[in-house]
């Protein structure tokens, strides 16, 4: 039997948590930064169609780092470069 997908969202909130040196759970809701489940139901029906279709890239920023989610498995976090190191997030 296989195990359940884990969701690109919960993925992106494992890999800032990771960068960060945090739990998971200290972080702030990622839906503040993205509309989560739109973004999972995008790369949920991307792998579905896989051989027709290449996923959208998605950039956004999320506690205080740079996100870029190519696919369900391509994750980037980065911190801030000095052009979005101005933004008002807390």
């Amino acid at each position: 039997m296989s195990q359940p997908e884990t969701s690109v969202s919960v993925r992106v909130v494992e890999a800032v948590a990771r960068a960060r040196g945090a739990d998971p759970q200290a972080l702030p809701p990622l839906q503040n930064a993205i509309e989560a489940e739109a973004m999972d139901a995008m790369y949920t029906h991307a792998s579905a169609d896989s051989a027709e279709r290449t996923p959208p890239t998605i950039l956004f920023s999320y506690a205080g780092y740079e996100v870029r989610v190519r696919s369900a498995t391509d994750i980037e976090v980065r911190e801030p470069t000095v052009e979005s190191a101005g933004s008002t997030e807390t």
